[in-house]
């Protein structure tokens, strides 16, 4: 079964959001030029000097400063900061999540959001919003088909129906694109409200969220020689986004030298140290990301704590008055496109009319042969996008005239139903993106509504005094050349150093024989009933507002994996950022100075590594324990004994604490009826299948260019994938699928978890983010693909959800992807009438909440830790019960092992 059956969207019942009670209103919207702002405490301290002397002197020399942000930034009412902050040329890309779009979208066209969740997750009305959910569908599914991002498809929605849309000044999105700063939208499927909509299309999503990763890429390049990143409240999507961009920079070749990175949270973390991997704040994405790994390439990093609405005042008034006491102007700064009234040449906007020489896209009657611009609002003196003028119903977008019924989308015509995702057929692995891989010169990229210049594809745009470089395709190495972390079993150790050898590689660098022709794709703009979501923006934890809506503390996504063996104090760098986090292993990485390459042998010191530990060898730690364990064991013995279902759901860490093999226990002994992961978690579990190790050691590999560029996962996975599309199959499905017509190149498969859920015949799903997994920067990796199979795997998750009464949902350590698409396919369950009222939800991590049933208020930080209300308190608002246990994975998995089976098996023995 391995997805199991999914759960149709066609009888969701939406309703109109005009008659919502709405938490936030344009009306509490700050005004940059209005005192009132409240005082930050951090405004005067050296670090934030710095901070401002950095972000200055990127501009003076023309370098960008990229702003990345989550939800609650919006919620907060800072929108109009951040477009001043663009308006003064201040930032030059500007980044979020989907829930940061959504609240922005609303405000736009409603002039309010955020909802009341606590109250509209009972009756199956949260997030059931018909406008927000068709209006963004559509605009996102229209885009995709032209091949534009995320975030330029909703631009282009908006500039092409300004009557909806009364608060469009206000727009973050669009004002970006007015004044040629890319907006980009990076999403986990899933999790948003508009993943909910009957009309969803997840192969749509995903294609335009990837294409927004490659613009994220581009402009992560352009720091080759500096820049500055600053990350408001994006506690996991946006540290690894900058990571993953990074990566595929250093890959490329390129400097990276001397970036600056800020981050602005509620969370109280430090820079100057880094804690013990038994810390929480070891976990802290920002902190791993931008502190330990920007270092390696000598970066600095600063950790500011304090609210949106303290930090993002006073970073503008001090840009601003140091950008008056020099009398500067940026390089690169741009007057908005047809944005200012009277500007020579342009409209304002597309919506001004009258303006001297310029037509309204779209929009301006009586223009002669005009072709309606479509993809590009905004570029002043429209030119009519590629396209002959007279073409009649066809929307020809780099083709020949008179194809009819397809978007090629830049590749040969006469393809029907396909959208190319910006790559020539038949290329071995490349990413063309409209043209040849390794063109040098400028190629317009035809596709990034508002950006100032021509910005090649896939090359680094606005790089001062720099020729265009190509970022595509990245260059790969074998999985045998790198140092790992966890091991199915003891490696041979060799040499009186205590050494191991990894393995040898040999022959080419494709040892498993996958080719690298994709399959026939699905038409990115049809709809599918596909599935739900909603991240209600909490990826972003600075932020005090009014609201109820679930926050996010910390990004300890997978937080709780510390490894089983005995490594020193302090690991900087024994965690792998695939995705969304990966190990978190006590230990000392100076043992890894003692790991060298050899040719094709890799030899790492044994303390560096842990293998993975087997139920009832005496290996496992023994001693963990917690108030009301003994009353959640016996809800979970019923459960099995009555029949009812138990979802679990896991970050990446739970692999990297050495504990899957309890887990497959369970799977065997009938305790798991579906288990659910992250992309991270599935690409640990297919090396474990495929290689009988995983979990990369990533310190140095930022610096070397091979972080997350590994060949053989990627050609398995994306294979998989592309095989799995063509007989609609899920993303668990495809890979299974793939592990049943494939044996060999799976040796290791009965030790995997993907292996006991093929046994069981339960379902195996994955629940991807766009952007931060390993296997993304893969030459292979078609982000339509990818969405479109995540979300079938959401649909096959929302069945269970709907079947979930009496049953039981557990977390462990997936602190935002796992409570998100778990709250998002509760609300569906119960909109489709499923009586899902009495649940029994536990949340495992290593995240200390004390008593989690205390009120908090808006200003503790443990108010934004997700699990806390997705987990423990909304669902079980009807009947039910909540836990929240605190503990390592390897503590907490064993003890619930060892409570219902290991002394039964014990006494067999």
């Amino acid at each position: 079964m391995v997805n199991g059956e999914r759960l149709s969207f066609a009888g969701i019942k939406t309703n109109t959001v005009y008659e919502r009670t709405n938490l936030v209103t344009i009306r509490n919207m700050a005004r940059p030029y209005e005192a009132g702002a409240e005082a930050w405490c951090g405004a005067d301290s050296e670090p934030f000097g710095r901070l401002i002397d950095s972000i200055v002197a990127a501009r003076l020399e023309g370098k960008p400063v990229i702003w990345s942000m989550g939800a609650h930034v919006i919620k907060n009412g800072m929108s109009r900061y951040v477009i001043e902050m663009v308006r003064h040329g201040f930032l030059t890309h500007v980044s979020g999540n989907g829930a940061t779009s959504i609240h922005d979208f609303e405000l736009a066209f409603l002039g309010e959001t955020s909802e009341d969740v606590a109250r509209s997750i009972e009756d199956g009305s949260f997030g059931m919003w018909e406008e927000t959910g068709r209006y963004m569908n559509e605009a996102i599914q229209q885009g995709a088909a032209l091949g534009l991002g995320y975030g330029p498809s909703l631009y282009r929605y908006l500039s092409a129906h300004p009557e909806k849309f009364p608060h469009y000044d206000d727009c973050v999105f669009v004002q970006c694109q007015r004044y040629g700063v890319p907006y980009t939208c990076h999403i986990s499927i899933g999790t948003d409200i508009i993943h909910q909509h009957p009309i969803v299309d997840f192969e749509a999503l995903g294609a335009a969220s990837g294409e927004d990763f490659r613009t994220m890429c581009r402009s992560v390049a352009a720091m080759r020689d500096g820049g500055v990143f600053l990350n408001f409240g994006s506690a996991i999507s946006g540290p690894e986004l900058f990571l993953r961009s990074l990566a595929l920079s250093r890959n490329r070749g390129l400097p990276m030298e001397g970036i600056v990175a800020a981050n602005f949270d509620i969370v109280p973390t430090q820079a100057a140290f880094k804690p013990p991997a038994t810390d929480p704040d070891y976990h802290y994405r920002p902190r791993r990301v931008l502190v330990d790994r920007l270092s390696e390439i000598g970066g600095e990093a600063h950790l500011f704590h304090g609210l949106h609405q303290q930090t993002i005042p006073a970073l503008f008034h001090r840009l601003l008055q140091r950008k008056e006491e020099l009398g500067a102007q940026f390089q690169g700064a741009a007057a908005a496109n047809n944005t200012e009234p009277g500007m020579a040449g342009a409209g304002r906007n597309d919506r001004e009319p009258g303006m001297v020489g310029a037509g309204r896209n779209d929009r301006e009657p009586g223009m002669t042969g005009a072709v309606a611009n479509d993809r590009e609002p905004g570029m002043g003196g429209a030119v009519a996008n590629d396209r002959e003028p007279g073409m009649t119903g066809a929307v020809a977008n780099d083709r020949e005239p008179g194809m009819g019924g397809a978007v090629a989308n830049d590749r040969e015509p006469g393809m029907t139903g396909a959208v190319a995702n910006d790559r020539e057929l038949g290329m071995t692995g490349a990413v063309a993106n409209d043209r040849e891989p390794g063109m040098t010169g400028a190629v317009a990229n035809d596709r990034e509504p508002g950006m100032t210049g021509a910005v090649a594809n896939d090359q680094v745009p606005g790089m001062t005094g720099a020729a265009s470089f190509p970022l595509y395709p990245a260059k790969l190495y074998p999985v045998g050349s790198r140092r790992n972390g966890l091991y199915l079993t003891q490696p041979a150790l060799s040499g009186s150093g205590g050494t191991l050898s990894t393995g040898t590689f040999s022959g080419s660098i494709n040892p498993i024989g996958l080719t690298s022709a994709s399959a026939p794709k699905r038409a990115v703009g049809s709809q599918s009933s596909s599935a739900p979501g909603n991240t209600l923006g909490l990826e972003d934890a600075a932020g005090l507002e009014n609201t109820s809506v679930p926050g996010d503390y910390s990004g300890l996504e997978e937080a709780a994996g510390l490894g089983n063996t005995a490594v020193p104090e302090d690991s900087s760098g024994l965690e792998e950022a695939a995705g969304l986090g990966n190990t978190a292993v006590p230990g000392d990485s100076s043992v890894l100075e003692d790991a060298v390459s050899l040719g094709n042998v890799v030899t790492v010191a044994a303390d560096a590594f842990r293998v993975a530990a087997v139920p009832g060898s005496g290996e496992s730690p023994a001693g963990w324990s917690a108030p009301q364990f003994d009353d959640f064991i016996k809800r979970m013995r019923e459960a099995k004994q009555n029949g009812s279902r138990i979802l679990v759901s896991l970050g990446s860490h739970v692999i990297g604490s050495g504990a899957h093999r309890y887990l497959i226990e369970w799977i065997r002994e009938g305790y798991v009826s579906h288990l659910a992961m992250t992309g991270a978690t599935a690409f640990q579990d297919i090396e474990l299948a495929a290689f009988g190790y995983t979990e990369a050691l990533e310190e140095g590999t930022l610096a070397s260019g091979t972080l997350a560029m590994w060949q053989e996962t990627g050609d398995i996975v994306h294979q998989a994938l592309a095989d799995g599309c063509v007989n609609d199959f899920g993303y668990g499905e495809s890979l299974a699928d793939y592990a049943r017509r494939h044996p060999k190149r799976f040796p290791h498969l009965a030790d995997s978890l993907l292996g006991a859920c093929m046994r069981a015949s339960i379902p195996y799903t994955c629940h991807i983010t766009i952007g931060t997994d390993d296997i993304q920067l893969h030459p292979q990796a078609d982000f339509g693909i990818q969405g479109g199979a995540s979300g079938l795997d959401f649909q096959s998750y929302c069945h269970t959800v709907a079947n979930l009464e009496g049953g039981m949902f557990l977390n462990f350590g997936s602190t935002v992807t796992g409570p998100e698409v778990f709250l998002k396919a509760l609300s569906i369950s119960r909109n489709l009438q499923y009586p899902v009222h009495h649940i029994t939800t536990a949340n495992f991590d290593i995240v200390r909440l004390g008593d989690y049933h205390k009120k908090v208020g808006y200003e503790d930080w443990d108010y934004y830790y997700r699990p806390r209300k997705n987990i423990v308190h909304r669902p079980t608002s009807l009947g039910g019960k909540g836990y929240h246990f605190e503990g390592l994975h390897e503590e907490t998995i064993p003890a619930i092992w060892q409570a219902l089976l290991g002394n039964a098996k014990s006494g067999m023995s």
